[in-house]
């Protein structure tokens, strides 16, 4: 994201396809007279994978921008912000987004900053067309002690 970001010039830097764009001045909707107030280039894996770990939403990710190091670089010393957000949703409260080392290293070597958009849901809470776990016994926990 940025005040002044040519998007076209974006996909070819990192060389990829934005899943979503946005200009700076463009409104929201139709029906919002709100502005959007920066420019923003995104890839998302929402839609694209089915799957609920994270690593492979990263990986996909990772998988798009395989030949942008330089690219990245650019955009880094225009001081653009470059960040990955994972967004996660928890029905029990434990577990979490992983990443794996590889994925790390990636990340770290094009120089972008993770983080996470986490969601607890509780009880009330399921994936479209999927339950919540079932509880534990009374008295039981739902995850192994603290040894």
């Amino acid at each position: 994201m940025s005040d002044d970001m040519d998007l076209e010039e974006v996909t070819s830097l990192v060389k990829a396809e934005p899943t979503e764009t946005q200009k700076k001045g463009d409104l929201r909707s139709a029906s919002r007279q709100q502005a959007y107030n920066k420019t923003g280039w995104w890839i998302s894996s929402k839609g694209l994978i089915s799957s609920k770990d994270s690593r492979d939403h990263i990986d996909f990710i990772l998988s798009k921008l395989a030949d942008s190091d330089a690219g990245f670089s650019v955009l880094h010393s225009r001081g653009y912000l470059v960040d990955l957000c994972v967004r996660w949703d928890s029905v029990s409260g434990h577990g979490g987004p992983t990443l794996s080392p590889i994925q790390m290293s990636r990340l770290a070597a094009l120089d972008i900053e993770v983080w996470f958009d986490i969601y607890f849901h509780g009880d009330d809470f399921a994936f479209e067309g999927e339950t919540p776990p079932p509880k534990p016994p009374s008295g039981e926990q739902d995850f192994p002690p603290n040894v």
